[in-house]
């Protein structure tokens, strides 16, 4: 990521970035979005993941960020690595922050708890099938369901042109490489906020 080439900022900023402003940039949106986790209950409990709960601890957001990013970065590292021994692992832990970014944006849709409160109110038509769903439930839910998965596609999209980029790999071996990072970064995540909760 040495050189700095035009491309698309919002899909791929590592081409267009040296690794030291993103890592900055990475570094204070995770400060940052751990502060909106506390304040809008979000917990970020896995690697790709964002949960809101009815109340979150100011340490929570913090911990659950720490997981993630080692997460990625652990495993992205490893894959990179498989596919190109020279990958730099500064680079790695550039995309393992900035890919992260979409999923911070989330946080403000819980504003006054009210993703909270629609998962609850929707929870309770499953347990108790004669109760009415609120149709500003449905139509939020259905709302938060589609920024939720654009939100998720872009940081799909982050992690694979970066390690696209990083490895300097292409083709069925980077795309096998890619899933297998993905799932197992995921996995790693959940395991490690599971044993410390």
């Amino acid at each position: 990521m040495n050189k700095i080439k035009k491309s698309n900022l919002l899909f791929n900023p590592f081409e267009r970035f040296r690794e030291q402003r993103l890592i900055i940039v990475g570094l204070i949106a995770a400060v940052v979005a751990s502060l909106l986790g506390y304040f809008f209950n979000g917990r970020f409990d896995g690697a790709l993941d964002l949960h809101f709960t009815h109340t979150v601890e100011i340490w929570e957001p913090f911990i659950d960020n720490l997981i993630a990013i080692f997460s990625l970065f652990l495993i992205f590292s490893i894959v990179a690595k498989i596919l190109n021994p020279k990958t730099r692992f500064v680079d790695i832990f550039a995309i393992s922050l900035i890919a992260r970014l979409p999923l911070y944006l989330l946080t403000f849709s819980n504003f006054g708890n009210i993703q909270y409160e629609i998962g609850q109110a929707l929870f309770l038509t499953v347990t108790e099938p004669a109760r009415n769903i609120p149709m500003d439930a449905v139509i939020l839910s259905v709302i938060f369901g589609a920024l939720s998965i654009l939100a998720a596609i872009w940081m799909i999209t982050l992690l694979y042109n970066g390690l696209k980029l990083v490895s300097n790999s292409k083709g069925v071996k980077l795309i096998v490489g890619f899933i297998f990072a993905l799932i197992l970064a995921e996995a790693l995540s959940k395991l490690i906020v599971y044993l410390i909760y």
